[in-house]
């Protein structure tokens, strides 16, 4: 990337372009030039667009570097002097003389003005397919004119003892300009609190939505324990507590018989619960039949009792304590069974011992006696 000091020659004032921004015409020399951040770009060496950029007559002083600074450098000796690489080898020059430039300053409308001329004169270009006849900076004064490249003003003090490079003054923002700004900022800033009302309300539906899931787990769960999450029939059913061998039997061949009256004592035996699976088992068992009954049953009929596993009223009685109690598997309902019926001796025992002895009252034999 090089640079190099130009002179624009309409204006007397001196600037640094990036080379790429010069071009030639016949035995002129022009200048490209950005209607804004003219440093910025020259130092990125960024590519000139000709259908929004002004074009200038310019007189280029012969020294190309790539170094930035030492443009500078020839840019403030070029205020002074009438050739930038002379003062390099220590000659001494004579002073040109040097003007002051006026501020680099137009309207909008002019600049829009301009830049109709020149996408005008492109698209003339562009059909007549061949290069234009006149530069840009070559019409005739009856025509719009473009507005003048912004210039490059530096305090007039020694240049030769001052390192630092100044750059020049950008035209100043517009009222419309700066009222609009104002306008996006404002709009920025209430779109900004608009997103954090948004943000914050759906926050606190979110936390809404997580505590009135965490009480349908309380409720549902509160059913389970209680027997009263699983669905069936509404009208509970009248059953018998079987006390011998007999009624059982008579209970069983009614649920191979009646499918629907089989579903129905499921629920009923479901809805009796229990604080724990162990209880729940228990009193489901004892609805059904006594310990009395049950003292004669084991699960698989070992010790010359008869099977309970392959009945009906073993399939009701499972399929009762698995709704009453979710989660449990089947192993685990077996087990408990299992355990009701190895404890349904004692317990028949403890049964009969509670009935209470009734008195049966005896006749006593009165002697009478004759009495004379």
């Amino acid at each position: 990337m090089s640079y190099v000091v130009v002179e624009f020659l309409s204006e007397g004032s001196v600037a640094v372009v990036a080379k790429c921004w010069t071009y030639k015409e016949l035995t002129d020399e022009y200048c490209y030039w950005p209607a804004c951040n003219p440093t910025a770009r020259a130092r990125r060496g960024e590519k000139p667009d000709p259908d929004t950029w002004i074009s200038r007559k310019v007189k280029v002083f012969s020294g190309v570097t790539a170094d930035f600074n030492q443009a500078l450098r020839w840019l403030r000796k070029a205020e002074t002097m009438s050739n930038v690489e002379s003062a390099e080898d220590g000659a001494v020059l004579s002073k040109r003389t040097s003007k002051r430039p006026a501020k680099f300053a137009y309207s909008s409308d002019e600049y829009e003005d301009s830049v109709e001329q020149v996408l005008h004169t492109k698209k003339s270009r562009d059909l007549s397919h061949g290069p234009p006849e006149v530069p840009l900076t070559r019409k005739s004064s009856a025509g719009p004119t473009l507005p003048p490249p912004p210039i490059c003003i530096f305090p007039q003090t020694n240049t030769r003892n001052n390192l630092d490079p100044v750059s020049p003054i950008q035209p100043e923002m517009s009222d419309e300009t700066a009222s609009c700004s104002s306008n996006v900022s404002d709009s920025i800033s209430a779109l900004t609190q608009t997103v954090t009302v948004i943000q914050e309300t759906l926050k606190g539906m979110l936390t809404r939505q997580d505590v009135m899931a965490k009480n349908i787990q309380e409720i549902l769960l509160w059913l389970n324990q209680t027997g009263g999450a699983s669905q069936g029939p509404e009208t509970p059913i009248e059953i018998d507590v079987a006390q011998s061998l007999e009624e059982l039997a008579v209970l069983e061949a009614k649920l191979k018989e009646l499918p629907d009256y089989k579903k129905r004592l499921t629920h009923h035996l479901s809805l009796i619960g229990g604080a724990n699976p162990g209880e729940a088992t228990r009193r489901i068992m004892r609805a059904v039949a006594s310990s009395s009954v049950w003292k004669n049953y084991s699960l698989h009929g070992k010790k010359g009792k008869k099977t309970l596993l392959h009945t009906a009223v073993y399939q009701v009685i499972k399929r009762a304590i698995m709704l009453s109690r979710s989660g449990l598997q089947d192993k685990a309902v077996e087990e408990l069974i299992t355990n009701v019926l190895k404890h349904a001796p004692a317990h028949s025992k403890l049964q009969v011992q509670s009935v209470p002895e009734v008195a049966v009252p005896q006749e006593n034999n009165q002697q009478f006696s004759d009495t004379d």
